[in-house]
């Protein structure tokens, strides 16, 4: 049997090779074996071949991996598989998969060879109505409710990134004690991928890092974050610093007082403690200022929100400090 997984979902393509493996194990209690040689690491044609060819009367039935060995081996050792897979029949005791990170270029022969003689399946990153019919099974496994408006939260915070979703999701489930999911709990446990863009992003700022703020920004867009949102965190993360800022800016750094006296978390004042080595107070006010205006732009139709912000990562080491 050859089997061959791929595609750019690498979650859900592992959580195949692991039940293809829990059912080979579970059908053969005796007499097999399993390995995994990637191809990415420091496997070998040279150690893979005599497993694939050992045959005999007391042969064991075998579960065999083969990781990345289109990304990332080199041709001769691709020619050897293709070579082997061309001119020799699989034998019946072999379970024989293909693994590859992304989709494989498609003019590469052992791809085609492979696509034209295994069962195989390209796992594509889930969006729209397939992400989120995901996320809620994911949550009806753990006996959990989760609101629309919650699961809208929870896919704009954490996106199609499936392994940090399935923690967020173990980590909700948790915490619910098996009740309803809400936007607050959403807001209180979930780590925002957007506010993490939005911490590089300030960063950037700071170090008048224009090509890095740019590209952060442009990722975001293209990820299906709103922009408006992302224009909201970045006039949050300001008000933020200015607060911290007032105590950092007149010698007072302990983040214990600062966090009781601006009613902020201990740990956004750390890392805002940190950010505020980039900037001086008048710095902070001016481009606090400038976000007022370009609020003012946008709901007065002057000028879209995404140019708005774009203008403003361009512009914003011109500005007068």
């Amino acid at each position: 049997m050859l089997v061959f997984l791929y595609g750019n979902d690498t979650f859900r393509s592992n959580e195949k090779i692991n039940a293809l493996r829990k059912d080979f194990l579970n059908e053969n209690t005796s007499n097999a074996s399993s390995s995994v040689f990637d191809f990415s690491e420091s496997s070998s044609f040279e150690e893979l071949y005599p497993i694939l060819m050992r045959e005999g009367l007391f042969s064991s039935k075998k579960l065999v991996i083969v990781k990345n060995i289109i990304n990332d081996s080199d041709k001769s050792v691709q020619n050897k598989m293709f070579e082997h897979l061309e001119n020799n029949k699989l034998s019946d005791d072999i379970i024989l998969i293909f693994w590859e990170k992304g989709e494989p270029r498609k003019n590469n022969k052992l791809f085609k060879l492979l696509l034209s003689k295994s069962e195989n399946k390209n796992f594509e990153k889930l969006s729209g109505m397939q992400l989120t019919d995901w996320i809620k099974k994911e949550f009806k496994n753990r006996k959990v409710d989760i609101g629309n408006q919650a699961l809208n939260k929870l896919v704009n915070f954490v996106g199609d990134d499936l392994f940090q979703m399935k923690n967020e999701i173990d980590k909700l489930s948790n915490f619910s004690g098996e009740q309803s999911i809400n936007e607050k709990d959403i807001d209180l446990i979930v780590k925002s991928k957007v506010e993490a863009n939005i911490f590089e992003t300030i960063e950037a700022i700071g170090n008048s890092d224009k090509k890095k703020a740019l590209e952060l920004f442009q990722n975001q867009l293209e990820q299906g974050d709103d922009p408006f949102y992302i224009f909201s965190m970045y006039i949050y993360q300001f008000r933020n610093l200015l607060k911290i800022g007032s105590f950092y800016f007149d010698g007072i750094n302990d983040k214990a007082i600062i966090a009781k006296e601006t009613k902020l978390h201990p740990f956004v004042v750390q890392k805002g403690l940190y950010q505020l080595n980039n900037f001086s107070l008048k710095k902070l006010k001016i481009i606090y200022r400038q976000f007022e205006d370009i609020d003012s732009d946008v709901k007065t139709g002057k000028l879209g929100i995404e140019e708005a912000i774009l203008t403003f990562i361009v512009k914003f080491d011109s500005l007068e400090y």
